[in-house]
């Protein structure tokens, strides 16, 4: 058991993700018609602004193209602000931990942004004394943030909504362009 007395398992999903994702039943999860009074609400409400204590250009960017997505589907609410915020955090985390395992890998060698991914090598392991080696404690930054990232997304509403969201064939590339080193997002 996790959590709370008496509860045990995933967290109970948001009604407005359950009445996105095409997932409402009243028998579980209260009177439709008010369910969906209140999404609509959530999606004539303001669009909810960027804490200012994001500063990374890459949460920025994650922020911006998460927010008008998530409050489009009456998803976003000012509840929810820190908890985009902390997601955008953890994306910025990965990526740059990411960028840094890339930068100690010899020209040549795969990174996390090509494939076949080698999980050994010298951008992924570090000297431990007397010949031996250790897992990069870059790479275990990574792990966790990448962790971080998926745990949040489920918890927003980002991981089974953004597919239904985009139409067939659409493809967001803007934080990935921004990684790659365009410069710029191109998101919202």
């Amino acid at each position: 058991m996790s959590g709370q007395k008496g509860r045990s398992g995933r967290p109970p999903k948001d009604t407005a993700l359950h009445l996105v994702d095409g997932t409402f039943r009243e028998d579980r999860h209260g009177d439709l018609e008010e369910a969906k009074r209140e999404l609509a609400a959530a999606m004539t409400a303001p669009v909810p602004r960027m804490p200012s204590w994001l500063t990374s250009d890459v949460a920025k960017a994650e922020w911006r193209r998460c927010v008008k997505f998530l409050h489009d589907r009456g998803l976003m609410h000012e509840g929810k602000v820190t908890l985009l915020a902390a997601y955008c955090e953890a994306v910025a985390m990965m990526v740059e931990t990411a960028r840094q395992i890339g930068d100690e890998a010899p020209a040549g060698a795969a990174t996390l942004f090509d494939t076949p991914l080698k999980p050994r090598g010298p951008a992924f392991t570090v000297p431990a004394g007397e010949g031996s080696e250790k897992l990069n404690p870059v790479v275990q930054a990574h792990d966790q943030a990448a962790k971080r990232v998926a745990a949040l997304a489920r918890d927003l509403g980002l991981t089974h909504t953004t597919a239904k969201g985009r139409g067939a064939g659409e493809k967001d590339d803007s934080l990935d362009s921004f990684v790659r080193g365009s410069g710029k997002a191109t998101g919202r």
